[in-house]
């Protein structure tokens, strides 16, 4: 050993170590750049925000180190060997390790991880500091920053020390290994010397790099522990020369304060969140529980639910390091002692499972949805997007809910075109997207159709020479969907327009084509823009008493924005803010009301019936009240009773009964006092408070049954239940203001088919009941909708225009006539198809599509044979998260062969290399 340590003391090793590194490292990065510029992409898709901000300062700092290395090498430690030796092994390479351990391993920093990686790079700028400027002062900071460079350097060196010692066994076991090949491999070179004369560059050039790096860093956990201890210990006896007891209090105080913000900072939130939320069922003590310590229970079932992205492994999954020790000393019985010490070091950086990491991770999302009412993607989306740009993961082709709001796909351009009458309008919207990103993206809009309209075109094209170069075809809901998300999945065009709501629409076009790079010159390479994607979208409208032309109100839309950029172009004065999707257009032509009675010919004849605003009828209204008791519902406590206040003040018109679940999750009716002492937690479903209500009520017995909510979770409604058969209007109160961007297919069913409707307040509710005493009619406005005959034609009407928004309220009539009796059959759904189809409009059976070749026509038209035509699965829009390449690799049980990590690490050596080869041809 001493004479091993006199050996590394000599000067000539100290300068080979360090400048054979260094020169080799820069050598190849020419070498390698003379072959392929490679390095000019890698900074160029830095600089482009390909490669994840959080990664750009490691990726930067591995790249530029070693020639701010040589630069200090030559004018700062040139004649100084001992301070050369020192940087190297006490800043260079523990930063170097820390950057590739930042891009491979150490992706989101958690409080824990954070703290010592900083703390570790605290150490390495102070150890820095005292090589290139010493200071002989001994002073009370200068001994805590060498405290705390001790700590650093002892707790860094053994976590090496852990791995290089049995990769010392392999390597040196795999270079015998592979020596019994070396004449075949010289036989090779004889038989194939054009082949190993290709390689010689840039294959000797790598692979003297990678001896050097490989060598050097099964020395740097040996070398950072005697450089760091000696520097400690150098200034410990400056120090205690002067003051042994102040050195005591100074160094003792650093360590116990560094220890407390080690185990503090490292308390994993997830073992309190599951300990509280991870029952069968909720007592009212349980509820409690969880709400006081809310933002403690979110906390850790985010962690647990973003593990794979915050650890680099499980304290339960971690079993490497207990594998390559039994692999390489043959230690069966140490082996797992072994890897419990290595475990406890890494406590930071393992997440601690309380059952299993994929059981956690599931288990989180779910509990979090059950009790917060909300799925954790949208409630913890910011939380969600940090962990996923902590590494290259990236999210689904399909916009989801991690979308909402996105700015990736501008709208260059909107035009709106009007051709209206005196009482109807038909509005053409088209917009331009021109997507910002180098990904193929998905635009997605929900939003709300204005009262008496219909949907009545769909178009796409992505040349700007071409308008709506692909048309639409109404076709069953289900049978749309299934072959929307096939044509998503194969990466095709498609477009599709559905009916997700008594008003509500989903809109969504894929794929937005992004970005694209062209290779030009070996050294040159352009950003040219994807191609422009086109969308028309048509509906008609009646217009309103003061000559409005209504327009589509955005509800949610995800990865698509306008700015300054976009440019708009609209037939029609309007009344515009740019915060809105779409201004509010003003009619040209004077406004004509529709004459009373008058008839359109849809398949049977609708009659048409003006009805001025009603007043309060002798007959009191008798109605039911449903409360949501979901957690959401807690923040509009005020809302609720300012609804309820209303109806107090309309007590000798309207009678009401307020009714809440009980523990059982029957419905039970209340009292206000009673109301003030609900515990507002979990997630409950409207569609599920209806069906639980008329299980012991008749319905008949009122004349509305009313649901108070707020814009609830509808997207995870995963009950499925069946379609509620309601003689009275069900309608649904959202009394917080803001209106559901989608319904269940059941929920929105059941309330048109009960001629019910969706409201934002009890007072737009009561409006809508004195006006409907029909129960088969469709209330719209200052509309009435009824079956009728064609003895009443009026021949000054725009057919036309309004044709299809009596088809809308036909198809609702039928429904209303079915009540649920039979709807669910096909051949009566069929019956309803065919309106919409020969009307070209959208309802809550058909859908629109937009398919591009007949490739995709040929599988709508098999999808729209089958038996399931009409069967839509229910999107929740979540992102499907995959774990970041790392995370539970540890789990695997079996151990290379020595020359077979020889061959790993050799592989990995080249792997950018071949993957910029790859992208360039």
């Amino acid at each position: 050993m001493n004479k091993l340590k006199l050996f590394i003391a000599k000067n000539w090793i100290k300068y080979t170590i360090f400048w054979s590194w260094n020169l080799v490292f820069l050598l190849t990065l020419i070498t390698v750049q003379i072959e392929d510029p490679f390095l000019l992409y890698v900074i160029a898709d830095i600089w482009e925000g390909l490669i994840p901000a959080s990664l750009v300062i490691s990726s930067f700092i591995i790249l530029i180190l070693p020639v701010i290395s040589v630069v200090i090498g030559l004018k700062t430690l040139q004649n100084n060997p001992t301070k050369l030796i020192n940087y190297f092994y006490g800043v260079q390479v523990p930063i170097l390790l820390l950057c590739i351990l930042r891009m491979t391993a150490f992706r989101e920093l958690t409080l824990g991880t954070g703290v010592i990686i900083y703390s570790v790079i605290i150490a390495i700028g102070y150890y820095f500091i005292s090589i290139i400027k010493p200071s002989e002062k001994t002073n009370t900071v200068k001994m805590l920053m060498h405290t705390l460079l001790a700590m650093a350097g002892i707790y860094v060196s053994l976590l090496l020390l852990f791995i290089t010692i049995p990769l010392i066994s392999f390597f040196i076991r795999g270079l015998f290994e592979m020596l019994k090949h070396i004449i075949d491999i010289v036989k090779y070179i004889i038989e194939n010397p054009l082949h190993f004369l290709q390689f010689t560059l840039v294959g000797f050039m790598s692979s003297i790099f990678f001896i050097l790096s490989f060598t050097l860093f099964l020395i740097a956990p040996f070398a950072m522990i005697y450089y760091y201890l000696k520097s400690f210990f150098e200034t410990y006896q400056a120090y205690k020369i002067e003051n042994r007891k102040a050195y005591l209090v100074t160094s003792g105080f650093a360590f116990i304060f560094l220890t407390i913000i080690y185990f503090t900072s490292n308390n994993q939130p997830q073992q309190l969140a599951f300990k509280l939320a991870d029952k069968t069922s909720y007592q009212q003590a349980d509820k409690m529980a969880i709400i006081e310590a809310e933002n403690k229970v979110k906390a850790g079932l985010t962690n647990a639910y973003l593990a794979p992205y915050r650890y680099v492994d499980t304290w339960k999954g971690m079993e490497f390091i207990g594998h390559i020790y039994k692999e390489a000393f043959k230690l069966e019985s140490k082996s797992e002692t072994m890897q419990n010490i290595f475990n406890g070091l890494m406590y930071p950086f393992l997440y601690q499972d309380v059952k299993e990491a994929n059981y956690d991770m599931q288990k989180a999302e779910q509990l979090y949805e059950t009790i917060f009412d909300i799925p954790i993607q949208k409630a913890e989306s910011h939380a969600v997007k940090n962990a996923l740009s902590a590494t290259y993961d990236r999210d689904m082709a399909k916009a989801g809910v991690l979308n909402i709001d996105e700015t990736k796909v501008l709208i260059t351009n909107q035009d709106i075109e009007i051709n209206e009458s005196a009482n109807a309008a038909e509005v053409t919207l088209h917009e331009r997207y021109l997507n910002q990103t180098f990904e193929r993206l998905e635009i997605f809009y929900y939003f709300k159709l204005p009262e008496n309209a219909a949907i009545t075109g769909l178009w796409l094209s992505n040349d700007d020479k071409i308008k709506k170069k692909f048309e639409y075809r109404v076709s069953p809901r289900g049978a749309a969907q299934k072959i929307y998300n096939q044509e998503v999945e194969r990466r095709v065009d498609p477009s599709l327009l559905e009916q997700v709501g008594p008003h509500q629409y989903r809109l969504r076009a894929f794929p937005i084509l992004p970005k694209q790079k062209e290779y030009k010159l070996r050294n040159k390479r352009t950003i040219v823009d994807g191609e422009p994607f086109h969308l028309w979208l048509k509906y008609v409208v009646l217009k309103t008493a003061d000559n409005k032309i209504p327009s589509l109100k955005l509800l949610e839309k995800r990865n698509v924005y306008w700015s300054d950029e976009t440019g708009r172009n609209y037939t029609n004065n309007i009344s515009w803010n740019s915060d809105d999707w779409m201004p509010n257009i003003i009619g040209e032509k004077p406004f004509s009301a529709l004459p009373q009675d008058a008839s359109i010919a849809v398949d049977s004849n609708i009659s048409l019936t003006i009805n001025n605003e009603p007043k309060p009828t002798s007959r009191p209204l008798k109605l039911a009240l449903l409360l949501d008791e979901s957690y959401s519902m807690s923040k509009y406590k005020t809302q609720l009773t300012e609804n309820i206040n209303y109806l107090k003040l309309l007590s000798q018109t309207t009678k009401y009964q307020i009714f809440a679940s009980d523990d059982n999750n029957k419905m039970k009716p209340v009292n206000e006092s009673e109301i003030a002492q609900i515990t507002y937690f979990g997630i409950q479903h409207p569609a599920q408070l209806l069906t639980n209500f008329s299980k012991k009520n008749n319905l008949s017995n009122y004349d509305a049954i009313i649901v108070l909510t707020d814009e609830g979770s509808n997207e995870i409604d995963t009950l499925k239940l069946p379609m509620l058969k309601s003689p009275k209007p069900i309608i649904i109160c959202h009394i917080n203001g803001n209106e559901a961007p989608v319904y269940s297919d059941n929920l929105f069913e059941s309330i048109l088919a009960s001629n019910g409707t969706a409201v934002t307040s009890l007072e737009q509710a009561i409006q809508f009941l004195y006006k409907n005493n029909n129960t088969q009619n469709v209330i719209e406005g200052n509309y009435s909708w009824q079956l009728g005959n064609q003895s009443h034609k009026v021949n000054n009407l725009d057919h036309k225009l309004i044709t299809p928004i009596a088809a809308q309220k036909y198809i609702q009539l039928l429904m209303q006539q079915a009540n649920g009796k039979a709807l669910s059959e096909n051949k009566n759904l069929d019956l309803i198809h065919k309106v919409a189809v020969k009307n070209s409009i959208v309802t809550p059976y058909s859908s629109m599509i937009v398919l591009v070749d007949e490739e995709q026509w040929k599988r709508l038209k098999e999808a729209e044979q089958s038996e399931d035509r009409f069967n839509r699965t229910n999107e929740n829009g979540k992102d499907q998260l995959t774990k970041p390449f790392g995370f539970g690799l540890m789990e695997a049980t079996g151990t290379p062969e020595p020359h077979e990590w020889v061959l790993i690490i050799l592989a990995g050596m080249v792997l950018i290399y071949t993957i910029y080869q790859r992208k360039i041809s």
